[in-house]
Order: structure tokens, then sequence, then C-alpha cells
């Protein structure tokens, strides 16, 4: 639950706000595709602990670190790029652990610093702020979104995406058929080459032929380049249909609600079992119960809704006219403006007193 805020007129409570970070509607879909063709996700936020578990349960990440500087996501950049465990990394800002796994790399312990290079494990880092510039160079690829990320983040990214979140997981998928259109395209130019010269020292032929041949295979090839004109790869947009009106404008908070639950989509905020979120300089585990959880969130919900906020505003400030006081320097100006214009004020009445029974 985030921070609470209470409104209150005449001194009683009349409402309550409750500030919280939303998760774009597009990332657990995207998330959950990266699962699904195997890359493993790693949350690294500078937000608070119970922050950082909130967002985790509701992006599908199962594992993370929360309360971390610019340098701190550096150095698990570095230090995860050497193919050290995610889960036994410490954040003690030295090359201890380093030295310890590749002591023929790191001969003596020192600090870890921005011009340290990343080791063979290649690593993606997605950022969106100025404090995730330095993890955004530290990364094989730095991945920015544009309608988020400052010009120095841009600038710092490999990539920039200019859409919906979900295109990340459609971009995994293209690079990776892209990669294998590449080797197949290699094969098979090697392989007719290597057959038109086997079939030229073997058998004779005209030159022609051979040059025929050559030309046929490199035809062969640009042909088969052509294949990403017919990939369809869809983008987790994580949008739902009827979540806008006709006029293409946004439905109130009551409406888009029920669109979700009319589509099976939950839009309480949920715990999910076996969320590691590690705060820095403590690496152990704490995992959390979904209904004890969902029990707690209950409990303190109801609590703030019981509560009764008690307001003791000091009067210090009286009209020398009329002996009106007022809690704050600005009642006080306008009352003597009133004054000035020869207004009729209101006679000020304390509150009337609770008995003592």
């Amino acid at each position: 639950m985030g921070k609470v805020l209470f409104v209150t007129v005449d001194r009683q409570v009349a409402g309550m706000l409750l500030l919280d970070d939303a998760v774009r509607t597009d990332a657990p879909a995207c998330l959950a595709k990266l699962h699904s063709l195997g890359v493993r996700t790693i949350m690294l936020t500078g937000d608070n602990h119970a922050a950082a578990m909130r967002a985790a349960a509701a992006g599908g990440i199962t594992h993370g670190y929360s309360g971390l500087q610019p340098e701190d996501k550096s150095e698990w950049i570095l230090k995860a790029s050497w193919g050290l465990n995610d889960k036994e990394i410490l954040l003690d800002g030295t090359t201890e652990q380093l030295v310890a796994a590749f002591p023929d790399k790191f001969l003596a312990t020192e600090k870890v610093t921005s011009d340290m290079p990343a080791g063979p494990v290649p690593l993606g880092f997605i950022g969106d702020g100025l404090n995730d510039c330095v993890a955004l160079a530290k990364a094989t690829v730095g991945i920015t979104i544009q309608e988020l990320g400052a010009q120095a983040t841009m600038d710092a990214a490999d990539a920039v995406m200019q859409g919906d979140f979900g295109h990340l997981a459609a971009a995994v998928v293209i690079a990776r058929r892209a990669r294998m259109l590449v080797k197949v395209n290699i094969g098979l130019a090697v392989a007719m080459n290597v057959g038109v010269m086997i079939a030229a020292a073997t058998v004779s032929m005209p030159l022609w032929v051979s040059v025929l041949c050559d030309n046929l295979s490199l035809l062969i090839v640009l042909l088969n380049s052509l294949w990403p004109l017919c990939w369809d790869v869809a983008v987790e947009s994580g949008k739902v249909e009827g979540q806008e009106s006709s006029s293409g404008g946004k439905l109130t908070y009551k409406e888009r609600k029920e669109v979700l639950k009319a589509a099976g989509i939950r839009t309480e905020h949920t715990v999910a079992v076996d969320v590691t979120i590690m705060a820095k300089g403590e690496p152990e585990e704490q995992e959390l119960d979904e209904a004890a959880a969902a029990a707690e969130e209950e409990r303190r919900l109801q609590q703030a809704r019981t509560s009764t906020v008690v307001l003791k505003p000091t009067m210090e400030f009286i009209c020398k006219e009329c002996s009106m006081a007022f809690a704050r320097r600005g009642g006080l100006e306008m009352h003597m403006m009133q004054h000035t214009a020869g207004v009729d004020t209101v006679e000020y009445k304390p509150p009337p007193k609770k008995s003592g029974g």
C-alpha cells in the first residue's frame, strides 16, 4: 500500500487519497513473454523494499534488489557479467567476490569503478532515469524508452524503444530469427560454392555454367533474406479491448475497473509467493505468504478507513479589532482586508466542547 492522505472539511475527515506507483499495463504480459523465451529478469530499483515488492509481484518478477544507488546498479551489472550467481552478488563496492572467483583476472581487491571492463556474459538493462545512465553504459545492451527517458539516458543507451514496452519481447524474437537467418544464408552460400568448385574440378563444364551457378547461389541467398517481410511477431501490449470510449477518450476509474474485471484481470494488488527482493547489504531471502500478506493489506486498509484524525489548530493570530482568532496568517490578512473594506465579518464561535460522559 502506498502513502495515504486524508482530506478534511471543518475538522472532519471527508475523504482519503491513496498515492501509489502503478505498473505499466503492458509490463506483465511482456515479462511473461520474456520468461517463456528463456530470458531471466532481475529488478534493480532505488525504491524502498515495500514498493519493490509490490512492483515485482504485479510484474511477475521473482528476484531483485531494492534501495540501490546508481553505482550499485553498475556494480551489479559488472559482477553479473563475469558469471557470478545473481542471488549471491554482494553490493559492497569492492571486487572481493571477483578476486575470489577469478584470481587470474583480478589480482587484488579494489574499489569498483565505472571504467572496469564488463565480463563475457551478455546482459541487457532497461532504464528510463538519469540514475540509470551508468548501468546502461555498462550493460551489453542498454535499452531505454523514448517517451520516458531523458536525453542523457538516450545517449547512454544502445537502443531506444519508441512504442509500447511489449516491443521488447518482439525485438528479442526478431533478433533470434535474424541470427538464425544469417547462419542459414552463410551455410547456403558456402555449401553451393563448395559444390560448384567440386563439380568444376571433377566434371568438365563451360565457364558460363560456373558463373551461372555462382549467381544462382547469390540469388537464392537474396530470396531467402526476404523472409523477415513475412514475419508476423505479436506485440504484448497488455491493452484490453473496451478500455477507451467510442470517441477515443479515457473511461472513468469505475468503468475501467469493470472492463478489466470482465476480462478476468485482477485490479487489486497481489503478492506472489517466493518473491525475493534483497535490500542492499541484506542478501537473505524474504518470502511472503500470499494469504497472510492479503490479510495484512486488508487490515491496514480497514484501519486507514476507520482511523480518526484529531486536528488541534493553534489560534496564534488574533484580530485586534474583534478578537477573532485564526490558525494561519493568511486568514488574518484576509480578515483585516474585510475590516478595511467595511465588510461585516462573521463572529467566531469556537466548537462546542464534548461532555465528559
